[in-house]
C-alpha cells in the first residue's frame, strides 16, 4: 500500500469539502425555515 498517504489526502479534502457543503446547507436551512415562518399566516 505505498499511496496510502495519498488516499488519505483524498479523503481529507472531500472531507472539508463534506464539511463546507453540510454548513452551507444548515444555512439554507436556516433562512429556509425563518421565511416559512415569516410566510406562515398566509396559510
Amino acid at each position: 500500500m505505498e499511496n496510502c498517504s495519498e488516499d488519505y489526502e483524498a479523503l481529507d479534502s472531500l472531507y472539508k469539502e463534506k464539511v463546507k457543503i453540510e454548513a452551507e446547507l444548515e444555512k439554507l436551512y436556516e433562512k429556509w425555515l425563518t421565511l416559512s415562518e415569516t410566510h406562515q399566516s398566509h396559510y
